[in-house]
């Protein structure tokens, strides 16, 4: 029997204004990332067990099935809680500053600059709902009618995000 590797399996794909990702963890120790910022928003969900991040001058844990959002410039440290008794998952898409902030000037009326996110994790069922299916489209892993259904789909997840 081979011991499994201790990275995730990841998997990635670029669309206009986004990135999307999916790691597949195996059980094991906890995870350290070195500390990073991205110029993009990050929207992580892990699927399957608590994540944690260092981010904004604390750790924080991050319930499975919570969606996290860190902000462009924000520079952060993914750590594993524990030991991962089980494979874990996880769903990230990357949305261009830009792009989101033209969405919020859209919805304010008036130039908005960089939307702030005050909350780190997301909670909202209807939310994260919106974030999976969102994902699982543009990823190709959904039927979609068009790459127009595709743009309809990614500013309708930015408009829910910009408005909650």
């Amino acid at each position: 029997m081979t011991a499994p590797s201790p990275g995730p399996d990841a998997v990635g794909m670029l669309r206009r204004d986004a990135l999307l990702e999916w790691y597949r963890y195996p059980p094991g120790p906890p995870v350290e990332i070195p500390r990073h910022a991205h110029d993009e928003y990050q929207l992580n969900l892990n699927l399957d067990l608590p994540g944690g991040i260092h981010d904004r001058g604390e750790y924080h844990v991050v319930p499975a099935r919570r969606l996290t959002v860190v902000m462009p410039g924000e520079a952060h440290t993914p750590v594993d809680p524990d030991h991962r008794d089980r494979e874990s998952a996880h769903l990230t898409l990357y949305l261009d500053a830009g792009a989101l902030a033209t969405a919020a000037a859209e919805i304010a009326g008036r130039p908005a600059g960089l939307p702030f996110f005050r909350d780190l994790a997301i909670a909202d069922a209807a939310t994260v709902d919106r974030f999976v299916r969102t994902h699982a489209a543009l990823s190709g892993r959904a039927p979609t009618a068009s790459v127009l259904d595709h743009d309809v789909r990614l500013l309708g997840l930015a408009g829910a995000l910009l408005c909650r």
